[in-house]
């Protein structure tokens, strides 16, 4: 009886994963290899924020109805996110003294804001082991599942979407003809597009994904969420909607 008691009484574990909405988000940022600095943010972007940093980095033209964008577009995207966002910094100095941040906040370069941002949210989706071997995964349009491996602060987690199927002919004519290009770099995955485009891997990834393991809205796990699938990052839908598209490709291309 004791023990049962001890059991039900010891404190639960709190859950690990992504934070969706933390508190705060400290970045340390390697400046020339001599000086560190640490931008701190209140929260993560938003969602107007994550679509317009992701159609930015495209800096390129984008026919019909999409926009046109040019790299100036994308430093005020940035810009604006990092003000809306940031909550200190430091590392930064004035006269010799450490400056604060509303003395620091319009002399800060834009290359830190943007790396900043971009370290708020590092992903990329993590290649399955049956890759390595050369085979040929006859089971892509089944039942399968997308890890995703998540950086914040100074944390690393794996984000698991599993889904009832995988894209179908019609969800890859859709992504080829709304123009939505990946580039996997060192520092996660360059999303380029139009907001169209986002929207349309949106509506693919909402229909198909069955539940995720691995964020968290304010502690807990996302899907205890009421409208859980919205909780998710636009971009993060993205990635994980280019790895299904790239198994497919693998998986249906012509033999050489």
């Amino acid at each position: 009886m004791t023990e049962k008691k001890t059991a039900e009484s010891a404190p639960k574990k709190k859950p690990v994963g992504f934070e969706l909405k933390p508190d705060e988000v400290a970045v340390r940022l390697e400046i020339g290899g001599n000086a560190t600095v640490t931008h701190t943010f209140e929260r993560l972007m938003d969602r107007g924020e994550r679509i317009n940093t992701s159609v930015a980095a495209g800096k390129q033209e984008l026919e019909g109805e999409d926009i046109i964008l040019d790299a100036g577009d994308s430093d005020k995207a940035y810009t604006n996110a990092w003000d809306h966002m940031i909550k200190d910094v430091q590392g930064y100095r004035l006269g010799g003294q450490p400056a604060s941040l509303e003395a620091a906040r319009d002399k800060i370069l834009t290359q830190h804001k943007r790396a900043a941002i971009d370290a708020t949210n590092q992903l990329y989706a993590v290649r399955p082991e049956t890759d390595l071997d050369g085979g040929v995964d006859l089971d892509a349009g089944s039942e399968t599942q997308v890890v995703l491996r998540t950086k914040q602060g100074g944390g690393e987690f794996d984000v698991v979407c599993r889904f009832g199927a995988g894209l179908g002919d019609r969800d890859l004519r859709d992504l080829r003809r709304k123009g939505m290009r990946f580039s996997r770099t060192a520092g996660g995955n360059l999303i380029a597009g139009s907001i169209d485009a986002l929207r349309k891997v949106e509506d693919i990834f909402d229909r198909l994904v069955e539940s995720v393991e691995g964020y968290l809205v304010e502690g807990a796990p996302v899907m205890e969420s009421k409208d859980w699938r919205r909780e998710i990052p636009i971009d993060h839908k993205a990635v994980v909607i280019a790895e299904l598209r790239r198994r497919e490709r693998a998986r249906t291309t012509d033999p050489s």
